[in-house]
């Protein structure tokens, strides 16, 4: 069944890659009408002779350093076009039948501007609390703009970058002061994040704050490892923003984010303590009961009431169990009180486990400013693995203990607070797997392209399962 005619435009922004252009625009032409708008770089040729040979509508968008790539391309091509819908594609897409008229009847009885479709291949977006790629009306464009800046007329902010992120073990600070590998996070937890002031004056008092998941999506990519002067080390990919905490009054937003660079600094704001040892843990137990009881978080340091004249032997128990872990404190006559910032009193959290979980993360988090600056010294390629880019409502969090910015997706988050996000999960638009275009004899393309066939085969079975996760999610994310 052909559909979509005169009212979808195929936006697919173009780097590198000319092999899929012919079974792009094949696949497409089987299932569909909607014409497409191929975004080039002008210094890939090859790309661009392909896209032309293909007889559809090639735009050259010129090279802007420092500018986010992906998401000047889709608006330029948004604004070169008239159809009232459009759809942000890639070259690696497989459009199955009835991908766009299911998608546009979904808009049509929600009223939704943005409408994701439906990947067999990914997660999240099984689960409908994600799109990878989404039709936009471009009455929704022109209403709202783009998320970060509000720029009508732009698909994406061009602040945004189409990259992932981190490995699954990277681990993430929880609001709950613990932490969490990556990959276990799912839509809905909570982890810390931080507020950007409102007034530049007062740019460098960030604040560190409780922050919701709003979706995490996961791929294959390339990796980096990076080397601190610290000595820390973590991997991530060579196109993931972190926080380097220089600035200036002028541009104060545009200079913070930085990519994986030797000599450039990161902000580092937390690491995960070491585990309590297993001869220290009794003692742990009895020091956090002792907080539960007489710990107070009212002051500007945590302390523990307790008189050295009337209770001896506890208050040097106190101090000995202190000593033992290595704490910092000062003891007067009537109290003990903690001492060493943030850093020592999560780690104190950490090792005691009081029941006083939510007033001492209030006193852990309301503390302006944060982060030291530690420098890469060494940064190398560290092959290839699956990893996850996580958007949060504060637009960041804090991964392998440095200040990270949420990755991907932001129009698909913002459609969701404006109330104009809809998932059509009968429009399937998958991504095909990163060896598709492997040998056929090659091991690694067998064993993706028998997995790809499972997947295909049990998606009428997923189905059913992603309608009820997806209305779960909704309600999770809505809290």
């Amino acid at each position: 069944m052909v559909t979509g005619l005169h009212h979808v435009r195929v936006l697919v922004p173009m780097l590198g890659r000319p092999h899929l252009v012919e079974g792009l625009v094949g696949n497409l032409r089987s299932v569909s009408v909607a014409p497409v708008t191929f975004l080039c770089s002008p210094n890939d040729r090859d790309v661009i002779v392909e896209c032309n040979r293909s007889g559809e509508d090639v735009i050259v968008v010129s090279w802007q350093p420092g500018r986010a790539d992906f998401a000047r391309k889709t608006n330029l091509g948004f604004r070169e076009t008239r159809e009232p819908w459009v759809f942000t594609g890639a070259s690696d897409l497989v459009f199955h039948p009835d991908w766009d008229s299911h998608a546009l009847l979904v808009a049509k009885k929600t009223g939704a501007g943005v409408v994701g479709t439906q990947d067999t291949r990914n997660p999240s977006v099984r689960r409908g609390i994600q799109s990878t790629h989404s039709l936009v009306s471009r009455e929704y464009v022109d209403e709202f703009g783009s998320a970060t800046y509000d720029h009508t007329g732009d698909v994406y902010s061009e602040a945004y970058d189409h990259q992932f992120c981190n490995p699954a073990e990277a681990p993430i600070w929880m609001a709950d002061m613990s932490f969490r590998p990556l990959g276990e996070i799912e839509a809905g937890d909570w982890v810390i994040g931080w507020h950007w002031p409102e007034s530049t004056a007062t740019y460098k008092m960030r604040r560190l704050t409780r922050s919701q998941v709003v979706a995490i999506t996961e791929r294959r990519s390339p990796l980096v490892r990076v080397v601190m002067e610290s000595g820390r080390e973590f991997r991530c990919t060579p196109d993931h923003f972190w926080l380097n905490g220089y600035w200036s009054p002028s541009t104060p937003y545009a200079q913070e984010w930085i990519r994986p660079r030797i000599g450039s600094s990161l902000l580092h704001v937390m690491d995960e303590p070491e585990p309590v040892p297993i001869e220290l843990l009794r003692l742990a137990g009895w020091l956090g009961g002792i907080f539960d009881g007489e710990g107070n978080m009212s002051s500007s340091n945590p302390q523990i009431g307790q008189s050295r004249s009337a209770n001896p032997e506890v208050y040097a128990r106190i101090c000995t169990a202190l000593d033992a872990f290595g704490i910092d404190y000062k003891a007067t006559d009537d109290r003990v009180w903690l001492r060493g910032g943030r850093r020592e009193m999560l780690r104190f959290f950490h090792i005691t486990q009081p029941f006083k979980a939510t007033r001492f993360s209030e006193f852990v988090l309301d503390q302006a400013r944060f982060g030291l600056r530690d420098k890469m010294i060494h940064v190398e390629p560290a092959g290839e693995g699956w990893v996850y880019s996580m958007q949060t409502t504060t637009g960041n969090y804090i991964a392998w203990g440095y200040a990270s910015r949420n990755c991907d997706v932001e129009l698909v988050e913002t459609a969701k607070l404006r109330g104009r996000w809809a998932f059509a999960k009968r429009a399937v638009v998958e991504h095909r797997h990163p060896h598709w275009g492997t040998a056929e004899s090659d091991e690694t393309y067998v064993k993706a392209m028998r997995q790809t066939t499972q997947d295909r085969r049990l998606y009428v079975q997923r189905m059913k399962r992603c309608e009820r996760s997806f209305a779960r999610n909704v309600r999770r994310a809505a809290l």
